[in-house]
């Protein structure tokens, strides 16, 4: 198997859990033409009903690159016990910046990569859960500059069944 917390390429779709391939899939979907990326408009949240309280976005600020909540679904609120919507990313995760899997956030936007993080916690949940399966997106408004981060990110017990 891949170690986990490796960004994972494509090939590895099926192992995905089935709420992170749905959004991949609907994400792969809403795409303009090739070699484009799909926009914020183009994502409908009647589309995906049973993936919204899993789901979260963020708006891309530059200069320095930073990250604003702009919203997160119910799942989130649950597990880190607050709301997060208008929260730049670094309020709300104060250990944000030296935790390993934010390189994907940054990659996400410069390179659009899209990348799946399977591992420990990395922020101050404080719920049962131990492990996170999480997916970025990237989103530009132009087809090309990403300025939302489409993201999902999964709750697991020791098990790996969902919380």
């Amino acid at each position: 198997g891949v170690p986990v917390g490796m960004i994972q390429t494509m090939d590895d779709v099926a192992a995905w859990h089935p709420k992170i391939q749905a959004l991949h899939a609907y994400w792969q979907s809403r795409a303009p033409a090739i070699g484009f990326l799909p926009a914020r408009s183009m994502i409908d949240a009647a589309d995906i009903p049973n993936l919204l309280p899993n789901i979260f976005m963020l708006d891309v600020i530059e200069n320095p690159l930073r990250f604003r909540y702009r919203l997160a679904g119910t799942k989130l609120l649950y597990s880190g016990d607050r709301e997060l919507t208008g929260m730049l990313m670094e309020k709300a995760h104060p250990n944000l910046f030296v935790a390993p899997p934010y390189a994907d956030y940054p990659a996400c936007v410069r390179e659009h990569r899209v990348s799946r993080w399977l591992g420990s916690p990395i922020f101050d949940w404080d719920r049962e859960h131990v492990l996170i399966e999480r997916l970025l997106l990237p989103l530009a408004g132009d087809g090309r500059k990403v300025d939302v981060i489409l993201g999902l990110s999964i709750f697991l017990d020791a098990n790996r069944r969902e919380l």
